[in-house]
């Protein structure tokens, strides 16, 4: 079969024309079928049952008819990790309850202990709500508008504990997505956006996730590489930001909080942009998560995918063919938030026999699984010493994480430097001048629609328009990080923060009113 192609070529060399193209194209073809090799059968018998380690899996059930799912998806499907939604919680101690009996399943039929975890963002985005007799939480919008580190990290602290008496050890959480277009339904307008400055998200985010990680609770940043500029909804459909998406602006979160140490895991978005890869969305994307992420971006950690039941990846491509691509693409954990599938099958099964068999064809490579189970036994290692957590290693500080480097030196003829924001117009800040233009369409469409349903007052009939916005400062009663805080009212960015962050230019976004 080695030979095949050369003596192939050698006939082409005797014919011309169109015969010559095709049989040089079944030359090629030959070529990339030998690019698919089976894997060593022992290597393949070793790695085949731990397969299912490799998906978070969202099951039904609260208390007993929860029993079937959970002995199914452990001990069978053995599977990473259980995600938690607002139909598994009833009330405190149930959930306590819940978890905990999902370890002991585990333990009883000799499996690994799963990953618990939950989207607890704050605000609109937690799943341990109000009425289940938690506390209210503050959402990311709200600790932007305070520019307040301290209270970010404290709030980070809080639902950290939360969590963790819950039985949770990892938030799909925070957002960083940079919020800059106004119009965006799923970040901006949920109120799941830290704001529309990356260096303002940069230092919330960072915050947020020290006090998740002083109550010993891993985090993912998400959604990696963007999806604060899109104006539609991943989880309906097919969502395109190759004309709004701006990468100086939205990896910069990622960027800085990698180099932080800050980044536990990773979230993919389902997002397309052609700029990145002409045929995939994120999640599916070699060139956006092997390249961007991994290479350009230097993250070595554990990439997690959104929700593959989502309309933007199952109506295209189906479950098991997006599992497949998935982990390909470099994503270690495949996410189905909901295993019951619409015609009673299982969701996570379907995953799991597609990837077994792409293992053993070769589609997917035995070493590209082996290090993605690596990262996923890593991150586990992490979650179970339920100690707090400093990045990359588990130090306690009294409760509180140690900063990774210094913070810079002063002098008492020199104060602390502050990073004060440029002046942002707009519902969510500034934007990108080819964002503007839709957005305000967006927005007046938005506010026709509610004309009719009130009567603004004279003072509301005016433009919107929002004023500069104020530098981040730390609240006097309650200073938490070194890391960020030398004195109350002040933050320091780093030096390579102050020279890569971009800067946001004054842009007006005025919405006419109808």
């Amino acid at each position: 079969m080695i030979g095949l192609g050369s003596r192939v070529r050698r006939l082409a060399e005797h014919v011309s024309g169109r015969a010559a193209v095709l049989v040089l194209a079944l030359a090629s073809l030959g070529a990339g079928c030998r690019s698919i090799v089976p894997p060593d059968p022992a290597r393949f018998e070793t790695v085949a049952p731990q397969l299912g380690q490799l998906l978070l899996v969202g099951f039904r059930g609260t208390e007993a008819d929860a029993e079937a799912d959970l002995q199914r998806l452990i001990c069978e499907v053995r599977v990473g990790g259980l995600l938690l939604f607002g139909r598994n919680v009833v009330e405190v101690s149930q959930v306590a309850w819940l978890t905990g009996r999902a370890r002991e399943i585990a333990d009883d039929c000799g499996a690994p202990p799963p990953l618990i975890a939950v989207d607890a963002e704050g605000g609109r985005v937690m799943r341990l709500r109000p009425e289940a007799g938690y506390a209210s939480t503050l959402s990311a919008r709200e600790l932007g508008a305070s520019n307040d580190l301290a209270l970010a990290q404290l709030e980070g602290l809080r639902i950290g504990r939360m969590l963790a008496d819950a039985g949770i050890n990892w938030n799909l959480a925070p957002v960083v997505d940079v919020g800059y277009n106004p119009a965006n339904p799923v970040i901006v307008g949920l109120g799941r956006s830290f704001g529309a400055d990356p260096r303002h998200v940069v230092a919330l985010a960072g915050a947020w996730i020290r006090g998740m990680h002083a109550a010993g609770i891993l985090t993912a940043l998400k959604h990696f590489p963007g999806h604060g500029s899109s104006f539609a909804d991943s989880h309906h459909g097919f969502v395109d930001v190759t004309d709004t998406a701006e990468p100086d602006v939205e990896l910069l979160p990622y960027r800085e909080l990698i180099a932080e140490g800050l980044a536990d895991s990773v979230m993919t978005a389902h997002v397309f942009n052609r700029r990145l890869d002409r045929r995939y969305p994120a999640t599916l994307s070699p060139r956006t998560i092997g390249g961007l992420l991994r290479r350009q971006l230097g993250f070595g950690g554990l990439v997690v995918s959104d929700d593959l039941r989502m309309g933007a990846i199952e109506q295209r491509y189906g479950i098991d063919r997006a599992a497949v691509l998935t982990v390909a693409a470099g994503v270690d954990v495949v996410l189905v938030a909901d295993d019951r599938l619409p015609d009673g099958r299982s969701a996570a099964e379907v995953a799991l026999v597609a990837v077994r068999e792409a293992v053993g064809t070769g589609r997917l490579t035995i070493d590209r699984v082996s290090e993605a189970l690596a990262r996923v036994r890593a991150l586990k290692r992490r979650a179970e010493s339920g100690a707090p957590l400093i990045p990359g290693s588990l130090v306690s500080d009294g409760g509180a994480p140690a900063p990774r480097r210094p913070a810079a030196r002063t002098t008492p003829d020199q104060p602390p430097s502050k990073l004060v924001t440029s002046a942002r117009v707009g519902s969510e800040g500034w934007a990108p001048r080819r964002v503007q233009a839709s957005a305000a369409a967006a927005l007046a469409k938005r506010s026709a629609a509610g004309s009719e349903a009130r009567s603004p007052r004279a003072s509301e009939a005016r433009s919107p328009r929002v004023t500069a916005s104020a530098p981040l400062k730390v609240s006097p009663a309650a200073v938490v990080s070194r890391t960020d805080t030398s004195k109350p009212g002040t933050w320091k960015a780093s030096r390579a923060a102050r020279h890569r962050a971009p800067s946001a230019p004054r842009v007006t976004i005025t919405a006419p009113t109808p």
